[in-house]
C-alpha cells in the first residue's frame, strides 16, 4: 500500500559501493525526510523503519514485516561523479557591456562596476540572486568575470563580454530610431512654426515614442526640439542625436486634404437635349454665350456657368468646386443642323414630330414647286436643296430619253 519517495539530491559519498556509518545515517534521514508531508510528519505507516546497506540500497521495513528497497544508484553518488555548483549553474551576462577607458587594464572603479552588473544580470524579478547562495564575483585586470561557487567549482564570463573601450561603444543614437507620428501635425506655415506648434510638435514625437503604459521608450533624459521648419532632433543622455526631418512630422493646413466629397463629386452636370445653334463653334459672340449659359444654369440650379469662346462651359458650385462641359457637346454651326451628341439624352416627341413636320413640309412644298425653284419650308437646309436639285435633273433627263423613243418610232 506504499511507495517510498527518493530524495530530490542524492547524498554524495566517497565510495558508493562502501559507506561509511555516518554516510549510511545521512542517508536514513534523506530518506526520511523525502517522506514527510508539508507539516513534517511523515507519510510512511506509523512504526516503518529505514535502514541502509553497505552500497547504499534502502531498505523501509514497514510495521507488518513487508518491505520496499530503494536501489542505492538512486539515493547516493560518488563525490568525484557529483555535479559541480559550476556544473549546474551559467551566469548571466549583462545586457549592456560595462564601458572603461582601457579594456585590457581596468582600475579598482571599473571592475566594481563590472561586478555590479553581473550580479544584477543574475537576479530575478524580485531582485533577488539566481547563483547559489555564497557565490563571489571577482574581476581580473583585463575583464575577466570569475564566478566562484561555495563549492569551490568556478565559471569565466571573457572580459570582451561584459566591458568595451569608450570609444569603441555605440552612442545612444546608434543604439535608438525614434518613430515619427502617425498623423502629421498641421501648421499654418511649414517653414516657420509657432512656439506653440513647436510645442504640440515636441508632444507628437514623444507620444510616438511611448509603450503601451504610457512610458517613454527613449533613454531615461533625452531631450525632444523643434526647428523652425519643423525638423526633429532627439538628443540622447550621451549627446548623441537623431535627426527626423520636418516634412515627416508636420503639413501645412492648406495641403490637408479633404475626405468630403466636393458638391462637383455629388453632381453630374446636365446638358441640354439639343446643341445650340452658333455661327461659329470656334468663336461664340457675347449674346451666343449668354443664351448657353442661362439653358445651363436653369438646368443646373445653384450653379454659376461661365462659357468659353469654344463653347466649353464651366460650371462652378457653393463650395468653389467645378465641372466642365465640353463645347462640342453644347455647340453646333448652323449650316450643320441640330445635331445632338449621342452621350445627350434626346427626347424621342419632340425628335419625331420635329421629322415629320420636315417631310410634309417637303413633300407639299416639291409637289407644287416650278422648275428650278427650290421647296419653302421655313428650314431649308444643304440636304434638302440637293434632294430638290436632284429630282428636277432627273426630270429632265427622263424627258430627254423620251422624245428620243418617240422620235426612233
Amino acid at each position: 500500500k506504499n511507495e517510498p519517495k527518493e530524495p530530490g539530491d542524492k547524498v554524495k559519498v566517497d565510495d558508493p559501493n562502501k559507506l561509511t556509518d555516518s554516510e549510511k545515517s545521512e542517508v536514513v534521514k534523506a530518506v526520511e525526510d523525502a517522506n514527510k508531508d508539508e507539516n513534517g510528519k511523515s507519510t510512511l505507516p506509523e512504526g516503518s523503519k529505514v535502514t541502509v546497506g553497505d552500497n547504499g540500497d534502502v531498505t523501509v521495513t514497514y510495521p507488518d514485516g513487508s518491505k520496499d528497497t530503494i536501489p542505492g544508484d538512486k539515493v547516493v553518488e560518488g563525490k568525484s561523479d557529483a555535479k559541480s555548483d559550476a556544473d549546474k549553474n551559467e551566469p548571466k551576462e549583462p545586457g549592456d557591456k560595462v564601458k572603461v577607458d582601457d579594456p585590457n587594464k581596468l582600475t579598482d572603479s571599473e571592475k566594481s562596476e563590472v561586478v555590479k552588473a553581473v550580479e544584477d544580470a543574475n537576479k530575478d524579478e524580485n531582485g533577488k540572486s539566481t547563483l547559489p547562495e555564497g557565490s563571489k564575483v571577482t574581476v581580473g585586470d583585463n575583464g575577466d568575470v570569475t564566478v566562484t561557487y561555495p563549492d569551490g567549482s568556478k565559471d569565466t564570463i571573457p572580459g570582451d563580454k561584459v566591458v568595451e573601450g569608450k570609444s569603441d561603444a555605440k552612442s545612444d543614437a546608434d543604439k535608438n530610431e525614434p518613430k515619427e507620428p502617425g498623423d502629421k501635425v498641421k501648421v499654418d506655415d511649414p517653414n516657420k512654426l509657432t512656439e506653440d506648434e513647436k510645442s504640440e510638435v515636441v508632444k507628437a514625437v514623444e507620444d510616438a515614442n511611448k509603450d503601451e503604459n504610457g512610458k517613454s521608450t527613449l533613454p531615461e533624459g533625452s531631450k525632444v526640439t523643434v526647428g523652425d521648419n519643423g525638423d526633429v532632433t532627439v538628443t540622447y543622455p550621451d549627446g548623441s542625436k537623431d535627426t527626423i526631418p520636418g516634412d515627416k512630422v508636420l503639413e501645412g493646413k492648406s495641403d490637408v486634404k479633404s475626405d468630403a466629397k466636393s458638391d462637383a463629386d455629388k453632381n453630374e452636370p446636365k446638358e441640354p437635349g439639343d446643341k445650340v445653334k452658333v455661327d461659329d463653334p470656334n468663336k461664340l459672340t457675347d449674346s451666343e454665350k449668354e443664351e448657353l449659359s442661362n439653358n445651363l444654369e436653369k438646368l443646373n440650379p445653384g450653379t454659376v456657368v461661365t462659357i468659353a469662346d469654344d463653347g466649353t462651359a464651366t460650371l462652378t458650385y457653393p463650395d468653389g468646386s467645378t465641372n466642365t462641359i465640353p463645347g462640342s457637346q453644347l455647340v453646333t454651326a448652323k449650316g450643320n443642323g441640330n445635331t445632338t451628341n449621342s452621350n445627350v439624352k434626346v427626347t424621342p416627341t419632340n425628335t419625331n414630330n420635329k421629322i415629320n413636320k420636315d417631310n410634309n413640309s417637303l413633300g407639299k412644298n416639291t409637289a407644287n414647286a416650278k422648275a428650278g425653284e427650290l421647296p419653302q419650308t421655313g428650314e431649308t437646309n444643304d440636304s434638302q436643296k440637293l434632294s430638290v436639285i436632284g429630282m428636277a435633273l432627273m426630270g429632265i433627263l427622263g424627258l430627254f430619253g423620251l422624245g428620243k423613243k418617240r422620235k426612233k418610232d
